[in-house]
């Protein structure tokens, strides 16, 4: 559900998003076609992860993290690499998406819908952007949610529409703490499956919240 906004609000919201979607229109064009290009070289049958070691990157340090990689880019895919993750959020935890400004390459719900409602009570988290645009006020940003679908399969909580919040940056060399939405206290796990990358791949993660 989207909250809070005006008549003047969605009116900016719309008129942003229409010049957005003039200049972008080329842009998206060649996307597409690059999209295309990508899903028809990927083997959409295979939904194990497989896995091999490259040594040029591996490591005997056992404390060092695991990679996983697929070519898999469907939903069958996304759900197994994030099994060969075996993390397991506890009850209602936060799915970090990039939510994509208007006319953008932002993740589409027929891709990760069946990840994110595999969860129990999830709920879609994003903050705000401090670069202007379509996600830069709370009540815009969740117009841009509820356009690209995300509202259809999970609540959405735009994470510093109350303020923010700082987390202790352990062992950082230049930070100490690092700021956060106020609403992230709410939180005891999430997961993430971020962007996609310039492979055209989505990008996942997984943790506690402490």
């Amino acid at each position: 559900m989207v909250r809070g906004g005006s008549k003047a609000i969605k009116g900016a919201y719309e008129e942003r998003r229409r010049n957005m979607k003039r200049k972008n229109a080329a842009a998206l064009l060649s996307l597409a076609a690059a999209l295309m290009l990508l899903l028809a070289g990927c083997g959409q049958n295979e939904t194990s992860v497989q896995t091999q070691t490259n040594e040029s990157y591996s490591t005997d340090n056992d404390s060092a993290p695991a990679v996983y990689m697929t070519e898999d880019v469907s939903p069958q895919g996304l759900m197994a690499v994030y099994e060969a993750m075996e993390a397991f959020p506890g009850e209602n935890p936060a799915i970090k998406l990039s939510t994509g400004e208007p006319g953008s390459n932002y993740l589409r719900t027929d891709l990760i819908g069946s990840f994110v409602q595999s969860f129990e009570n999830p709920t879609i988290v994003e903050c705000n952007t401090a670069y202007g645009g379509s996600r830069a006020s709370t009540a815009m940003h969740y117009q841009v949610a509820e356009d690209h679908g995300y509202t259809e399969f999970a609540d959405v909580d735009i994470m510093d529409e109350n303020g923010s919040m700082t987390l202790p940056v352990r062992g950082g060399d230049n930070l100490t703490e690092n700021y956060v939405g106020a609403n992230f206290a709410k939180r005891t796990s999430y997961a993430g499956a971020g962007r996609e990358d310039r492979a055209g791949k989505p990008q996942l993660q997984s943790g506690e919240c402490e």
